[in-house]
């Protein structure tokens, strides 16, 4: 490997056997050499392949904000979550982690610790993912003595969310639990009622709002067939239909989205089940 460029003393840009650019770093690799100049490999600690989209300008950028205590944490935290997740994640996670884990920490000694409003949701949406993320707090708190809130588990578990996702941007990612919120919120205040969150219904409707959510943020065509029974339970279940031509409106009103009838009718079925109708 030889250097093309050097940014600091410990991360330096070349290429590897694959022709591919990356970004490597290492504590003192790039002290007392020069572009062009051979790579003591033995010293490479880090390897980050530049994937689309990213310039070696913002991986860098990152990598020289976060401290070596923070790199660490970052390597601990990943590698528990490959285990337990049974994933294999690229760089961009190691890079988007690391990043918000650098600012998390800044946050926490400026006394500006973020809420998540969307906690409760993220939680029981994405179990796995948010207990990884539970770990991942206990992993900070042992590296830095610092106890960082529950809601802050919401964040990163979102990340490992969106690293297992093959089309979603971490925004994208973020709009599933607030749709889901906003869906149960519809059915609420249409039934004036609070549904009962430790249901078995309940915990199937989350499950199907989840992939309902993801369809419409990717703008997938949801599948449409022929469903004799649509309407005439349309007529039986008045209340629960009601329910989700407001759902459609929110939808087209929010997304620029319709509705089709498959989707009307699961929909209504689950609303029907979870309002104990």
């Amino acid at each position: 490997m030889i250097i093309e460029k050097k940014f600091n003393n410990n991360v330096i840009l070349t290429k590897d056997k694959q022709g591919r650019e990356v970004v490597v770093m290492g504590n003192g690799i790039a002290f007392s050499v020069r572009p062009g100049d051979k790579i003591d490999e033995s010293r490479i600690e880090k390897v980050f392949v530049i994937e689309n989209g990213n310039s070696p300008d913002d991986v860098v950028s990152t990598l020289s904000d976060m401290s070596k205590i923070e790199i660490d944490i970052v390597d601990q935290i990943i590698q528990e979550a490959t285990t337990v997740l049974k994933a294999d994640f690229s760089n961009y996670l190691y890079l988007a982690l690391g990043d918000h884990i650098h600012y998390a920490l800044q946050r926490y000694d400026e006394d500006l610790e973020l809420s998540n409003p969307l906690l409760w949701e993220i939680e029981h949406i994405y179990p796995e993912e948010f207990k990884v993320a539970l770990q991942a707090l206990n992993t900070i708190l042992e590296f830095t003595g610092k106890l960082l809130k529950k809601d802050e588990a919401g964040y990163i578990a979102l990340h490992f969310v969106n690293a297992q996702q093959n089309h979603l941007t971490l925004d994208d990612t973020k709009k599933i639990p607030k749709i889901i919120k906003q869906i149960i919120q519809i059915v609420e205040y249409h039934y004036a009622i609070e549904l009962n969150k430790n249901s078995i219904s309940y915990q199937r409707f989350l499950v199907h709002l989840k992939f309902f959510a993801q369809q419409i943020i990717q703008g997938d065509n949801l599948p449409i067939t022929d469903l004799s029974l649509f309407d005439s339970l349309k007529e039986k279940w008045a209340k629960a239909f009601s329910c989700v031509m407001k759902i459609d409106a929110f939808i087209q009103r929010q997304y620029n989205r319709k509705i089709n009838k498959d989707e009307c009718f699961y929909l209504m079925v689950h609303i029907q089940r979870v309002t104990g109708n």
